[in-house]
């Protein structure tokens, strides 16, 4: 078996996507400037904001690092490709995590 014969057990960063992520990031960066409201400390938008641009940086290195060198067959550098996977998705975990609203009990 060889390459593209293989099995893959999930997915692999690729270029194409990592590109979507860091120009869906630098948009979002744009439009966090433009409105003084959200560079608030205690504001939550922000935090998310670099954080979600960080995970789409840390995507992009992970994508670089899986490229597959043809003459090996083998990843160019896998633990960092895995390393950046993990960082750049516990990035967007803690986005995510940061955008959560209190929803009120109507227990009152």
């Amino acid at each position: 078996m060889t390459g593209s014969d293989t099995p893959a057990a999930g997915g692999r960063p690729d270029a194409g996507g990592s590109i979507l992520f860091l120009v869906s990031s630098a948009l979002a960066l744009v439009a966090a400037a433009r409105r003084h409201e959200l560079w608030d400390p205690l504001a939550r938008t922000w935090h998310g904001t670099w954080l979600n641009a960080a995970g789409s940086v840390f995507f992009a290195v992970s994508a670089v690092d899986a490229f597959v060198v043809p003459s090996t067959q083998t990843l160019l550098d896998a633990p960092a490709a895995n390393a950046g996977t993990l960082a750049g998705a516990s990035c967007f975990l803690v986005a995510a995590l940061l955008s959560r609203r209190a929803i009120p009990s109507g227990k009152e």
